[in-house]
């Protein structure tokens, strides 16, 4: 069988150079999903480790108040709320279901600052054509590094698939029992039996040769190429799709198509670089955290009710665990032999986290300042303002998202440019 290890080749670098996003991304997903003390910090040692392990070192667990997951489901409800004014979607079941996939589309690129959807014509469709959308999962895809919003110099793009083994031989054993028998011979080297699986809703580590625990990896690369017409000397550049086995055996090539079937919108993609929604806000959440974990310590080493008693006052047959118990009881009585200079008195010290209190305002109003969702976007109504004032807040806050909105419209409408030229 024919082999293109230089495409496949390529396709891993390409891979490999979205590294960097991916690691990001990674970070900022824990933070979303309330992971927010494993970030990698230096003690005073300077070793490295988790942050989590800095803060619990007294024996005090770290706490997480998450506003970015509330930040992200306010504007993917935003989004939703949208929907049920403008109807942007229809009201057929596969209408609904492509609502869904947009919605958990735009969670992902709030995240990470990236969506991707994959589109391919549906077989034994009538001459109207049907479409199946698919979201690509990021840690799966690659594209070369481009710079143009509009995507005008993707060259290669592609992603990697995980199928069992009966999906393999469905497409790619073309209905013939010898190439579905060499399929199984190809893929009992290549197949990732060895490793463990991850847990339904976890993740596992990268790797581009190889695949989940008994899955076959298949990676299926879009090249732009150029092709000369015999008649008239023209050059034309097409897309060519190739699906490769790990080894770089091509399984299948379709023929050239005007147009890769991915859609793909990065943001907001300034020199090539991606800033995701959820980054702008991890430095906040961050301190947020930080001065919620000392506010805790103040106030539990502050001295709340401690009793001071002088040893000269506790009478004769009247023991210690006699005073803690009647001190205790709201109507307890203590006798003292009211000899000594000092009488037992009770030691309440103000917490003293006024100053960090102050700073957590601070922070909080900061964190709804950079983000854009302020509490009108939030629902939350004041008691002395109008229908007509929360309206004007609730317009204001949305245009501080309009333009990261707007540009996930435009993916959207991207999209359904795409579903009419693929039908």
């Amino acid at each position: 069988m024919k082999k293109d290890i230089e495409l496949l080749q390529t396709a891993c670098r390409t891979w490999m150079e979205g590294a960097e996003f991916r690691k990001r991304r990674r970070r900022y997903k824990k933070y979303t999903y309330g992971d927010q003390w494993s970030d990698i910090v230096y003690d005073h040692n300077n070793r490295a480790v988790r942050e989590e392990y800095l803060v619990s070192r007294d024996g005090r667990p770290p706490f997480t108040n998450n506003l970015i997951r509330r930040m992200v489901k306010t504007v993917v409800g935003r989004y939703r709320a949208d929907n049920e004014e403008k109807k942007y979607y229809g009201n057929s079941a596969a209408d609904e279901a492509l609502f869904e996939l947009d919605c958990r589309m735009l969670e992902e690129f709030l995240i990470s600052g990236g969506a991707v959807q994959y589109l391919r014509a549906l077989p034994g469709a009538d001459e109207k054509g049907a479409t199946a959308v698919s979201n690509v999962n990021i840690p799966m895809f690659f594209v070369n590094a481009y710079r143009d919003p509009l995507g005008r110099d993707i060259e290669l793009i592609g992603q990697c698939h995980d199928l069992s083994m009966p999906q393999l031989l469905k497409s790619m054993g073309k209905r013939e029992v010898r190439r579905m028998e060499w399929l199984r011979n190809l893929y009992k080297s290549l197949c990732s039996a060895d490793e463990g699986s991850p847990l339904l809703g976890g993740s596992r580590e990268e790797n581009f040769y190889r695949g989940a625990a008994g899955r076959c990896r298949v990676v299926e690369v879009w090249k732009h190429e150029a092709s000369i017409k015999r008649e008239s000397g023209e050059v034309v550049m097409q897309w060519v799709c190739r699906w490769l086995a790990p080894d770089g055996t091509v399984l299948k090539e379709e023929s050239p198509c005007e147009e890769h079937p991915f859609t793909v919108k990065f943001y907001p993609l300034t020199d090539g670089e991606v800033h995701s929604f959820v980054e702008d806000v991890i430095d906040q959440q961050r301190y947020i955290n930080r001065l919620i974990a000392v506010m805790d310590r103040i106030v539990s080493s502050a001295a709340k009710g401690v009793l001071l008693f002088p040893t000269d006052q506790l009478p004769k047959d009247y023991g210690w665990d006699r005073v803690c118990e009647a001190w205790a009881q709201t109507d307890g009585v203590i006798p003292i032999t009211g000899r000594g200079q000092y009488l037992p008195q009770q030691v309440v010290t103000p917490a003293g986290a006024d100053g960090a209190f102050r700073l957590l305002t601070l922070q909080m109003k900061m964190f709804d300042d950079i983000s854009g969702v302020t509490e009108a976007l939030t629902g939350k109504v004041s008691m002395n303002q109008g229908a007509a004032m929360y309206e004007q807040q609730t317009r204001n806050a949305t245009i501080a998202l309009s333009d990261l909105l707007l540009t996930f419209r435009s993916f959207i409408n991207e999209r359904k440019r795409k579903m009419v030229k693929i039908k």
